[in-house]
């Protein structure tokens, strides 16, 4: 799966198995990506994703404890892409116009 922003346009596309997304607003393109990295493109919202993520058998407190961590630490990674992409969207579309 790649992500492609176009230089020129500003447009996202995702591209997957061959087959070209496109274009997609930020919003869209996050809901898509959460889509098929959470479940693989069956439309589980990433809330789904985490509690089947929560619910599956696990090593205890310690393993419980671990996952809530991981999951901190992947909302506030995914938080900071996303600010980032959005910045460089933005950025581009004022240097269009």
């Amino acid at each position: 799966m790649v992500l492609v922003l176009s230089e020129e346009s500003g447009q996202l596309t995702i591209c997957r198995q061959g087959v070209m997304e496109r274009p997609l607003e930020v919003d869209a393109a996050r809901q898509r990506l959460t889509e098929l990295l959470v479940s693989g493109g069956e439309g589980v919202s990433w809330v789904g994703g985490l509690m089947r993520g929560f619910l599956r058998p696990s090593g205890g407190p310690r393993g419980l404890v671990r996952r809530v961590w991981r999951t901190a630490i992947c909302l506030t990674l995914a938080a900071v892409t996303w600010g980032v992409l959005q910045s460089i969207v933005v950025t581009m579309r004022m240097g269009l116009r």
